[in-house]
């Protein structure tokens, strides 16, 4: 298997967990990680994508996509997302992960999201004049 099929997997699990109400896209193709058994793609609603509001944004772990093809899962939201994946994988017989690299692909979706609500934040919209200092 390759990114691209692993990519076109994750994306068939979002269209079986999402609801119509609130449908789901995967991240940019930068926003994905490589392990030795498995990728993580990160994802978030359509709704969050167009409008950059945090209560828009979907708080749950990354799509995993088992290389081998035998599995794609929803990884826990709760951190820390290492542990997930060696639990995951002590049970599969995969190796483990080391827990910097697990972590990048949750922590670089975790600073984008913070930078776009920095960036889209407007005290017009929440009633408050006191905006962020300007970089």
């Amino acid at each position: 298997m390759d990114l691209s099929e692993a990519r076109q997997l994750a994306e068939a699990k979002l269209r079986e967990v999402e609801r119509a109400s609130r449908p789901l896209q995967l991240d940019p193709d930068s926003y994905f990680a490589e392990y030795t058994w498995c990728w993580l793609f990160s994802f978030n609603s359509v709704r969050y994508s167009e409008s950059g509001n945090p209560l828009d944004a979907v708080l749950t772990g990354p799509v995993v996509v088992n290389k081998d093809g035998s599995d794609v899962w929803i990884a826990p939201s709760a951190p820390p997302l290492d542990a997930r994946l060696n639990d995951y994988a002590s049970r599969h017989g995969y190796p483990p992960v080391s827990g910097a690299a697990a972590d990048l692909g949750l922590r670089a979706t975790l600073l984008r999201m913070m930078y776009e609500a920095e960036a889209s934040y407007s005290p017009d919209e929440v009633g408050n004049d006191d905006a962020p200092p300007s970089h």
